[in-house]
């Protein structure tokens, strides 16, 4: 079939170190395999990984990889309930537990919501149960309600010291958010960072979900105010990863591109954001954004006449020799290189200025 083809095909990549085109073709394969053979499409996310990590993206390598193993233990879960139900046995609330467990994991939130409140509905007195909906309320940015359930579950069994340890976690993460933003709020965005930052030392279960991408994004917002526009990418990105359908995500990556004068991008961004429903965007704030993107446009719009000061992005003297250029474009190669926290676009463009300025000819026609 399809499937198997396309994953022999990149298979045959890999054997002659072509891994940028085997991704490709383990990704189709995933695809295809996905909705059928979740197991076996697990086994395509390993090969995925490896890819990933040769051409040298380790953070993708390592949430492919995490994806697989949960992919395989829900694969298992459902196996495990499917024997019980053939018996008509009563599936034990640590088992059903496990079925929340792996939609934390796969960043399923409305999934993990739903089941968590069947179970405990099914078990209000289960200690087990009472915590799994306190780490989803916690981390689907119900701080307040996580306490709560907490607390219940310390009512029950005070000695509980799995609850203990939440309930410390759940305060320090809800007092250093609010604090972060009270400093924020007054114009204090250094002292902001530094809470939300303390705020995020610990990722935990689902790589933290809403709450760290809530986190990540106040962060981002705050560097962006400090001009720290590099910086203030990577959070967002990382934000936009744990939460994708969060409208203020793309208003705020698309700011954080106008700041960086990649303003194409922003463009996108704007324009992503306006396409959100009403209930994600209010009135208000699509006139703003409606606004800026205007303004964007027009600056867009002179950027293209511009011709590219490529000595400028290298940050070189015109005069300079050939040595210095090859300086030059390493230094700014590992500053904006996306794998090491840069920005895409900037690679892209230090790439370009080094192609034209290292070929002596195009050098030449250039200047």
């Amino acid at each position: 079939n399809a499937a198997a083809f396309v994953r022999s095909r990149g298979d045959a990549h890999v054997a002659q170190k072509q891994h940028t085109i085997a991704l490709r073709d383990y990704q189709r394969a995933y695809t295809l395999l996905k909705p059928a053979l979740p197991l076996a499409a697990a086994f395509v996310l390993l090969k995925i990984a490896r890819c990933h990590l040769h051409t040298g993206s380790h953070t993708p390598a390592l949430d492919v990889v995490r994806s697989a193993l949960w992919k395989a233990a829900r694969t298992a879960f459902e196996a495990c309930r499917k024997a019980y139900e053939e018996e008509d046995a009563i599936v034990p609330v640590g088992m059903r537990c496990w079925e929340v467990e792996a939609a934390v994991a796969e960043g399923r939130w409305a999934e993990a919501l739903e089941v968590s409140a069947v179970v405990l509905a099914d078990h209000p007195k289960s200690s087990e149960a009472l915590l799994m909906r306190a780490r989803v309320l916690f981390l689907t940015t119900d701080l307040g309600g996580a306490v709560d359930q907490v607390q219940a579950v310390l009512k029950l069994d005070p000695d509980n010291t799995e609850a203990k340890a939440a309930r410390s976690r759940f305060k320090s993460v809800l007092n250093l958010k609010q604090e972060g933003n009270t400093r924020f709020h007054i114009g204090d965005s250094a002292g902001a960072i530094e809470k939300w930052t303390n705020a995020l030392e610990k990722e935990e279960e689902g790589c933290g979900g809403r709450t760290r991408a809530i986190l990540l994004l106040n962060r981002s917002r705050a560097r962006l105010k400090l001009g720290q526009h590099p910086d203030a990418l990577k959070d967002v990105n990382a934000a936009g990863r744990l939460d994708p359908e969060n409208v203020k995500i793309f208003i705020t990556r698309a700011r954080i591109y106008v700041g960086l004068e990649l303003f194409d991008s922003a463009i996108q961004e704007f324009k992503a954001a306006l396409q959100a429903d009403a209930s994600k965007l209010a009135a208000g704030d699509r006139r703003t954004v409606q606004g800026e993107l205007d303004d964007v446009e027009q600056l867009a719009a002179k950027d293209r006449l511009k011709v590219k000061n490529y000595y400028e992005i290298l940050e070189i003297d015109r005069n300079c020799t050939s040595a210095q250029i090859r300086k030059a474009f390493r230094t700014q190669s590992l500053k904006h290189h996306p794998d090491k926290g840069g920005v895409a676009e900037k690679f892209r463009l230090v790439m370009e200025a080094y192609n034209t300025l290292s070929d002596p000819a195009m050098r030449s026609r250039y200047d």
